[in-house]
């Protein structure tokens, strides 16, 4: 005996991609602490760094198609912008390592042992490449994961706030997900401990300012805010961590890491993160007033009052359901 269908099937696709996309920040959260955490919950160890882009294509997939898809690598391929913003996230890391070192000689501290920059600095443009690889830092986690889906998607939902309350989430999100990487003894968390957690986190909600800065001053560019700066401050670590890239490749356990050079580095982070809120009053490049606008695929539209009740895509932004698609 067969049954009648109760829907048409076209309305019962819009019906489930309307229900992920009310739910779609809890479901990429899940998501991803699933696919990233899997080799850790299953015996290995460490995790994959490409879980936050894994779990944005299936998110944006499964609500918006190949138009969500397209958004996402338009904003990964937004190359054309100001020369300073590429200039702050290739620059700016390195040159807030170097500060905080130059801050701790001045306490006292003992200078770090440069250890890559003497040793093989021609291996540090191979580090670099390692971690532009799909499945690397940069790429696995910012394309469609961290500044890639989630940024345009939370910051919508708090107005002139949106951007300040995206970058702690995001932050606190980023730090917690690295916990597999605190019992991998190759991992540089591994040399901290579990009480490296703490600075941990507040350099992750720095980056997040600084990087949520750079995506609002960009028009949204991930390749700009997200891959250039998560780049160079990781490929900046190579100056204080006393290990080759060789021995990283080949798996050795990270040394011990100063604690007193790196308690200088999470407050410097720290401290310029806040000025960076004070000098933008909180906005982050966000437009002085209205409320901040994005379609589904997480473009952006334009400053509306917060008053103004969003029509068209912006209606479709505010209520996070996806566009509909003829069938």
């Amino acid at each position: 005996m067969t049954g009648r269908r109760l829907l048409p099937k076209p309305i019962e696709r819009a019906t489930v991609r309307a229900l992920i996309g009310k739910h779609q920040i809890a479901i990429f959260l899940v998501l991803t602490f699933v696919i990233s955490w899997y080799p850790w919950y299953t015996g290995g160890q460490g995790f994959r760094a490409a879980g936050p882009s894994i779990a944005g294509l299936i998110v944006v997939g499964a609500t918006s198609g190949w138009t969500g898809i397209r958004g996402m690598l338009r904003r990964f391929t937004k190359w054309r912008v100001a020369g300073i913003w590429w200039a702050a996230a290739i620059l700016g890391p390195p040159a807030i390592i170097l500060a905080a070192i130059g801050i701790h000689l001045l306490l006292g501290g003992d200078p770090p042992s440069f250890l890559v920059w003497k040793v093989e600095p021609l291996m540090v443009p191979i580090f670099m490449l390692i971690l532009l690889s799909p499945m690397g830092g940069a790429l696995g986690e910012e394309v469609f994961g961290w500044r890639g889906y989630a940024q345009p998607v939370l910051q919508m939902k708090w107005g002139r706030w949106g951007p300040l309350v995206t970058s702690l989430i995001i932050g606190v999100v980023w730090a917690v997900w690295h916990l597999p990487e605190f019992f991998n003894p190759a991992s540089s968390q591994y040399a901290l401990g579990l009480g490296g957690m703490a600075p941990l986190l507040v350099t992750e909600i720095a980056n997040s300012i600084f990087m949520t800065w750079l995506f609002l001053r960009t028009g949204g560019s991930v390749l700009v805010a997200g891959i250039a700066w998560h780049l160079m401050i990781d490929t900046s670590s190579t100056m204080f961590v006393d290990l080759t890239v060789t021995g990283m490749l080949a798996g050795e356990t990270i040394p011990p890491i100063d604690r007193g050079l790196l308690a200088v580095i999470t407050v410097v982070m720290a401290s310029l993160a806040l000025l960076l809120i004070l000098v933008t009053k909180g906005r982050l490049g966000h437009p002085s007033s209205g409320k901040l606008q994005w379609d589904h695929a997480g473009h952006r539209l334009r400053s509306q009052s917060v008053d103004a009740k969003p029509t068209g895509d912006a209606a479709l932004s505010e209520t996070s359901a996806p566009r509909l698609r003829r069938s």
